[in-house]
């Protein structure tokens, strides 16, 4: 090494050799831009970042993709990507977790109408569903939205989507013949107004 280029910062004077040291941004402009760049675009590479790097191999890969990425080489990177996928840098073979994951299928249609009818009748916990089924929570959670907007689509389109405004009952009993009254009690918060409150009061007392 013949020469060694720094910035004007006085400590690398006690450290370099003058008379290898060059003092000059011309030389070292270049340096600092491509370290701007990595702090910029990987976050392990920032200075008081939360985001690390627990290997030296995803360091050297993230190194490695930002600079096929800047120089245009991506394709040549991507035609090895089935390589790496099966074997790691130093060419061993990949070992992958596999886990046993929850299907929670529901293939014929009258265990999804049962699955959806007895979730809106009974309004239970999706517990209840996730142990019945044998599927997990976020699948249970999607499937109930699934098919209670596809359930009450349905019954719009025919006509025979129950009403739930306690006003129009008069007018029910006026335009249908039979009537088919049902209904489920659910728990409802408490008000905090005080006239709300009296009027959702059912005028029972604890005994104490």
């Amino acid at each position: 090494m013949n020469r060694i280029a720094s910035d004007y910062w006085k400590p690398y004077e006690s450290i370099i050799p003058q008379e290898k040291h060059l003092q000059t941004k011309a030389e070292t402009f270049t340096v600092e831009g491509y370290n701007s760049l990595f702090r910029h675009f990987l976050a392990r590479m920032r200075r008081k970042s939360k985001c690390c790097s627990k290997k030296a191999e995803m360091l050297e890969l993230s190194v490695l993709l930002f600079m096929h990425y800047r120089n245009g080489t991506l394709i040549s990177l991507i035609s090895n990507a089935e390589y790496h996928s099966h074997f790691t840098l130093t060419g061993k073979i990949r070992e992958r977790i596999t886990y046993n994951r929850k299907t929670g299928k529901i293939p014929p249609i009258e265990d999804k109408l049962l699955f959806v009818l007895s979730y809106l009748e009974n309004n239970p916990l999706q517990e209840y569903h996730v142990a019945a089924c044998n599927m997990s929570q976020p699948q249970c959670n999607n499937r109930v939205c699934l098919l209670s907007d596809i359930q009450c689509r349905t019954l719009k389109t025919s006509g025979e989507l129950p009403g739930r405004n306690h006003l129009k009952v008069n007018y029910l009993t006026e335009q249908c013949e039979d009537i088919l009254p049902d209904g489920t009690e659910r728990p409802i918060e408490r008000p905090q107004d005080s006239d709300r409150q009296k009027s959702c009061y059912s005028g029972k007392k604890l005994i104490t």
